[in-house]
């Protein structure tokens, strides 16, 4: 096979831009516990060396595991297209999940390297296992997802002797945050993979109770997202976090609001997919806020 043509399959199956959302959640948790972490972005890049690989390896496994249903839904993808073997895309995620890992212990210390690990583990069972059982794949993928957050607070603590401790609970206010929204996300993913999902026996929401409870769950979960979005200014205030963070939420709540009332399962399918693109930027923004709340 050739291998630039797997150089370029292998960076598109590790989706850059979600990996580039992994940075900002360690760069948010380290911020958080230290304002003056941005400041000190050789350290942040360095601590996010395992984030990254086991983020990259997470999303390659998926695919691996996931081909099947995208031959159906999303044909494009490069191990439905054959650019890359499916042999080689699990030995490349395996060796990415083991560089996240092995770093991890003499870069960051013990506790650090056994958070990297349990989440490569969990980061393995959800595209292995957990996926096909629905909404507990959900949550798991949504703890994984906001997890870049904590571990930036404690590995970035792990390498400066002046945090306070009392400082990493403040980690689990974005993180709180982070889970919500890539909770409503996946749901949302659920019903644009419905077709894919019921053939391979993957039980989402949408498969088992239909894609208008499960985007007015997402729904709801929105609502509840926006009516604690000041909780964090009783901490530390900030009108840019208020700004972007309302934003966020606002457009996501806008693109799945459309898809209960769909006439039928195709016009929904299509609405999930553009509120699914929607929900990418709507990550990035709430990411931003919190970096700004932190910061402020």
């Amino acid at each position: 096979m050739n291998p630039s043509k797997t150089l370029i399959s292998v960076i598109k199956l590790s989706r850059p831009h979600n990996v580039f959302i992994t940075f900002l959640g360690v760069l948010v948790g380290a911020a958080v516990i230290d304002p003056n972490a941005t400041r000190d972005l050789y350290t942040v890049l360095l601590i996010s060396i395992p984030a990254l690989a086991v983020a990259a390896g997470g999303y390659i496994v998926n695919d691996y595991y996931d081909i099947e249903i995208d031959r159906r839904s999303k044909p494009w993808r490069p191990l439905v297209r054959g650019d890359i073997t499916p042999r080689a895309a699990l030995t490349i995620s395996i060796a990415l999940f083991a560089l996240g890992v092995l770093i991890s212990f003499p870069l960051l210390g013990i506790f650090v390297g056994l958070f990297v690990a349990a989440n490569t583990l969990l980061t393995y069972l959800y595209s292995w296992r957990l996926k096909r059982l629905g909404l507990v794949g959900n949550i798991a993928v949504s703890m994984l997802s906001a997890n870049s957050i904590l571990y930036g607070s404690i590995s970035y603590a792990s390498v400066q002797s002046n945090i306070d401790p009392k400082s990493l609970g403040l980690a689990l206010i974005p993180w709180l945050f982070a889970f919500i929204m890539s909770l409503s996300r996946e749901i949302v993913k659920g019903i644009e993979d419905i077709s894919g999902d019921r053939e391979q026996g993957v039980r989402t929401l949408a498969v088992t109770r239909g894609y208008v409870y499960a985007s007015l769950i997402t729904i709801a979960l929105l609502v509840f997202l926006l009516a604690i979005v000041a909780l964090p200014l009783i901490y530390r205030w900030s009108v840019g976090y208020l700004a972007l963070s309302i934003t966020s939420i606002i457009i996501f709540l806008a693109s799945v609001a459309s898809i209960p009332v769909s006439r039928d399962m195709g016009i929904a399918v299509k609405r999930a997919s553009i509120s699914r693109s929607v929900s990418k930027a709507s990550l990035l923004l709430g990411t931003l806020a919190f970096l700004v709340w932190a910061i402020s």
